[in-house]
């Protein structure tokens, strides 16, 4: 593609698409979604398995009983599996199984797949745990549901052969779709226990319709599930509402030009980088070590050269996508300590275990190389000084 050509694209066919999206924002087109606000849309446990979870739980706060519950079995064809669904409790991550649900007699184990691969022997343990506390319990008495985004069947790891090799101590998916264990351990010798492989995109994604339907007049319930539903949509890329969407739609339409203009990013990126590293070598930074940062393509990260800051502690000189540059300053070793010792250097935010502080954003790199001495400074004065707290 010629520079002319590029021009013309920046100019008319993605203005016009800018124009596009903002007059359906300033009609109301959003993307706003109360879950994935707090939470990432594949967020196994925190997300998926906690809403799910308080759908099926007759005791949940949604107050509908066991009609929720009712019908996930009529649709994963169980309708009949427990005596009396009224007898039913759902325990999250008990015995660290996801979802878990029993009357005391009947079980139904429920291992929730979004991206994390299968643990060794993990089906196996659960089936293993629940066996020994219900020893008389017969092959119709437990049902282990495998659900995942579009998995057909747990892996051999899971079921609990571990190596090739291995011709006892585990459990295979026989022909009648039953889990059979292969082995002569006496608690689970000969034991058989019925399979499903369910998914997000088509059975809890039906469920979560059916039921919208039926509290279709309760406004707070119908919200939620319509915005779950649109989360598992995200999940299984067949959301089609809101601006992402549209973008995702320019995208696919103009795939091979914006694979282009990546291209001449990186290059971009990677010349200010270069610039970066020489002028702060230039700038009496020989006492740093001055390097790319291997997780970050558009960072450059600046150590002590005598480790004196400890192992993880960087300031990071990060590229903007506004083309200016940001300082980060992470502290790893004690963060708990810096946040007071160094205070004048901002505010400590948190990301898990990890305190980090943001120093300012500068047009450009003339402008950043007396804060970061400033920094590199005061962090010297910290370690030289944190053995004393």
């Amino acid at each position: 593609m010629e520079d002319r050509e590029y021009k013309e694209f920046i100019q008319t066919t993605y203005e016009r698409f800018k124009n596009k999206l903002n007059q359906k924002k300033l009609r109301g087109v959003n993307d706003y979604n109360l879950l994935t606000t707090v939470l990432k849309e594949h967020d196994e446990v925190r997300l998926h398995s906690r809403m799910i979870g308080s759908l099926l739980n007759p005791e949940g706060l949604h107050y509908q009983n066991t009609l929720f519950l009712d019908k996930f079995l009529n649709l994963i064809d169980l309708p009949d599996f427990f005596d009396d669904t009224q007898k039913v409790t759902l325990c999250r991550e008990c015995e660290n199984i996801d979802l878990y649900l029993t009357d005391g007699k009947k079980h139904i184990i429920i291992e929730n797949k979004v991206y994390t691969g299968d643990q060794p022997a993990q089906i196996k343990r659960y089936i293993e745990k629940i066996v020994k506390k219900n020893p008389k319990m017969g092959k119709k008495d437990l049902v282990v549901i495998y659900l995942s985004i579009d998995r057909d069947k747990p892996t051999e790891l899971s079921l609990g052969k571990e190596k090739k090799n291995q011709t006892s101590g585990y459990f295979e998916i026989n022909t009648e779709k039953q889990l059979q264990y292969i082995g002569s351990e006496n608690n689970l010798k000969d034991r058989k226990f019925n399979y499903k492989s369910i998914h997000y995109g088509a059975e809890i994604l039906n469920w979560l319709k059916v039921c919208k339907e039926e509290i279709e007049n309760i406004t707070n319930l119908n919200l939620a599930i319509q915005q779950y539903i649109d989360v598992i949509k995200m999940l299984t890329n067949t959301y089609t509402g809101g601006i992402k969407m549209e973008k995702i739609k320019f995208a696919k339409e103009h795939y091979e030009t914006l694979v282009e203009f990546d291209k001449m990013m990186k290059e971009y990126i990677d010349s200010v980088k270069e610039k970066a590293v020489y002028a702060l070598g230039e700038n009496d930074f020989n006492a740093y070590k001055i390097e790319e940062w291997e997780n970050n393509d558009k960072a450059i990260r600046i150590k002590n050269n005598k480790n004196e800051w400890g192992p993880n502690t960087n300031i990071a000189l990060v590229l903007k996508s506004n083309g200016s540059f940001s300082i980060i300053i992470y502290v790893y070793d004690r963060p708990e300590v810096a946040e007071s010792k160094l205070a004048m250097l901002g505010r400590m935010e948190w990301e898990g275990k990890i305190g980090y502080f943001r120093v300012g954003c500068y047009k450009n790199l003339n402008d950043v190389y007396e804060k970061i001495k400033t920094a590199a400074e005061e962090l010297n004065k910290y370690y030289k000084n944190i053995i004393q707290t």
